[in-house]
């Protein structure tokens, strides 16, 4: 883990602006935290939630209209000084930490939260760090995890390659998963699905010129089937 320690205490003045600080990155960001809401809205008030790699705090925001205690979890003190400056929360508490080896006894949260960080490991990784956050949960707590959409990468696969090319940005080895595959682990885990809910897409880069109203009730046709398979992300909700 040392070199993503490295990675991102170089990357965290920086990572807001490079992925959110431009048209889609703001339709997207808006778009996760609606989803992120709509799927903690019928839970418990007053819950106790961990967001495991927790970053610049982009979970935070809807997790802490909970009205629960949070507890944001990251690898590097620099990633949480940068979510500090934009969430300053009584409710919030800030520990380093590593989502591989989560430093909390068993049974002890009632929701456990992590975005835009799964993506980074292979799928055996990934299901490491999946079973650290179930180990952490309580019995009938909620786990909300999201993951890169592996149907929707293959289907704009060849205009994502000229994008990134064009605008010069980094190769990616991200891993991307299917939705049904995620849905098989989780159950095999005895964990009950709640939600699945696709966010953003490609496809809304042709509504750059469209007021950003029109952009969000368009992102809303990605939630769910049919046409969640077209989603960039999806996000998926089980309780313990």
């Amino acid at each position: 883990m040392s070199s993503w320690k490295e990675f991102y205490k170089n990357e965290s003045i920086n990572y807001d602006r490079i992925r959110y600080d431009y048209w889609y990155g703001n339709i997207f960001s808006l778009l996760h935290e609606s989803a992120l809401s709509e799927m903690l809205k019928n839970y418990m008030p007053k819950s106790v939630i961990l967001d495991v790699a927790s970053g610049t705090g982009h979970n935070l925001a809807a997790l802490s209209r909970s009205g629960g205690a949070v507890m944001a979890l990251d690898l590097t003190s620099e990633m949480l000084l940068e979510s500090r400056k934009k969430i300053w929360h009584s409710s919030v508490a800030y520990i380093i930490g590593d989502a591989f080896c989560l430093p909390f006894p068993d049974n002890c949260f009632d929701v456990v939260s992590s975005s835009r960080f799964l993506h980074l490991f292979s799928e055996k990784q990934q299901q490491i760090v999946m079973i650290e956050m179930i180990r952490v949960l309580k019995p009938g707590g909620l786990i909300i995890i999201d993951f890169y959409n592996i149907y929707s990468w293959i289907i704009f696969y060849p205009i994502i390659i000229i994008y990134r090319i064009l605008k010069c940005k980094r190769p990616t080895k991200d891993t991307r998963n299917s939705v049904s595959s995620v849905h098989k682990f989780l159950l095999e885990r005895n964990l009950s699905l709640n939600e699945t809910i696709g966010v953003g897409s490609y496809l809304l880069y042709f509504a750059r010129f469209l007021p950003e109203k029109f952009a969000i009730k368009l992102g809303e046709f990605f939630k769910n089937k049919p046409c969640r398979f077209l989603s960039e992300q999806f996000i998926v909700s089980a309780q313990k």
